[in-house]
């Protein structure tokens, strides 16, 4: 199954312990869905020219999952409800807001699914499910569905700041606050439309697994389900690396001629930026920060897609297939991360922000600041 990063425990009944966790198998690929499979290693052929071993996969995919990922998600999911409430009560007659609320919303609904990951849940409930079809059903693809909303978002807000900076005179007239709106509800629309095509030819049903000969819940594919899914990872492949490309030309955009047009006002005028190019300046280094931090966490897994698809034997089932599913572990990880950490650029990079913080946690009572909470409207 492409595009699929799996985990199912499987217990030894003969074994002292009956709840010994065993060795990693394998992994499809990552940007966000997510799925490890853990099978008896007596079941498992040891493929002796892999780079790495199967105790070590074992140990850092269950305790990247279980730990990081589970922290990740929920800690990442209270700072993006905080975000959110913080651009909505800050208005959206600013673009940058609308586009910031929307990527709240987008790292919020890409981190839900990591609190549900957990393969302990499975293994402590009697549900009779199979635990890697079931979490790629329910958690998974709306993990991968939502992360790529992030890609696409982050990537347009860098292309805005980009544009402010090339023509900060048309700007205004081209992206417009209903332009944003609409762009960000067309960016999700065709992200989820996407991903969606492929509940359209798959359910969730009683299904024989043969060789635990058991009837478990698990994932059924009607006639189309196989095309479907192919066409949607193939398309999500393609946004995650279209949009780390434009995140990373426009961020290079935005430095050199940030340099350029800083350089030219302190020529010309002989002294420093006025208020509102203090602000301007404010904005496109918060943007550049952005993207530096999602250029750091996704520019791997798309040199890893890249890699993918030249070396043969870099896949589930070749040569590599340990080295695989360690590296999207740790991307899928990192992407997360991404989606965590906005609200600490956000508190240092706007002063706006800071002060909606600190007024919704009563934190200027504390510091006996008197100040109000402006609210932009």
């Amino acid at each position: 199954m492409s595009k699929v990063f799996q985990i199912a425990l499987n217990f030894d009944a003969n074994s002292p312990d009956k709840h010994s966790i065993v060795n990693v198998s394998n992994i499809t690929s990552g940007g966000g869905l997510g799925m490890i499979t853990l099978v008896d290693p007596k079941s498992k052929k040891q493929i002796s020219a892999d780079l790495i071993s199967d105790e070590t996969l074992n140990t850092f995919v269950l305790f990247n999952t279980v730990i990081f990922n589970g922290a990740i998600g929920a800690i990442g999911c209270a700072f993006n409800v905080i975000n959110i409430v913080i651009f909505f009560r800050l208005g959206f007659k600013d673009t940058i807001n609308i586009s910031l609320f929307s990527l709240g919303i987008a790292d919020f609904c890409c981190l839900l699914p990591l609190i549900s990951r957990n393969p302990y849940f499975y293994s402590w409930s009697k549900i009779p499910v199979d635990y890697q079809e079931f979490q790629f059903f329910t958690a998974g693809t709306p993990n991968f569905c939502f992360a790529r909303i992030s890609s696409l978002i982050t990537a347009f807000v860098t292309f805005e700041r980009c544009l402010c900076i090339a023509m900060p005179l048309k700007v205004r007239r081209i992206i417009t606050p209903k332009r944003t709106a609409m762009i960000m509800a067309f960016i999700f629309v065709l992200i989820i439309s996407s991903v969606a095509i492929m509940y359209i030819d798959m359910t969730l049903g009683p299904k024989y697994f043969p060789e635990r000969n058991k009837t478990l819940i698990g994932l059924i594919y009607f006639e189309y389900g196989v095309l479907f899914e192919k066409i949607t990872v193939t398309f999500n492949i393609f946004i995650q690396i279209f949009s780390v490309v434009v995140v990373i030309v426009c961020t290079i955009i935005l430095v050199v001629e940030l340099k350029r047009k800083s350089a030219w006002r302190t020529k010309t005028t002989g002294c420093r930026d006025s208020t509102s190019n203090v602000r301007d300046l404010k904005v496109v280094k918060m943007v550049l920060f952005i993207s530096i931090i999602f250029i750091i966490c996704f520019f791997p897994s798309a040199i890893n897609l890249m890699v993918m698809a030249t070396v043969t034997e870099y896949n589930i089932r070749g040569q590599f297939s340990n080295l695989f599913v360690l590296t999207w572990a740790l991307f899928n990880t990192m992407e997360s991360t991404n989606s965590s950490v906005n609200i600490f650029v956000y508190m240092r990079m706007s002063s706006k922000y800071a002060e909606q913080f600190h007024g919704m946690f009563g934190f200027n009572e504390i510091c006996g600041c008197r100040k109000k909470v402006s609210v932009s409207k």
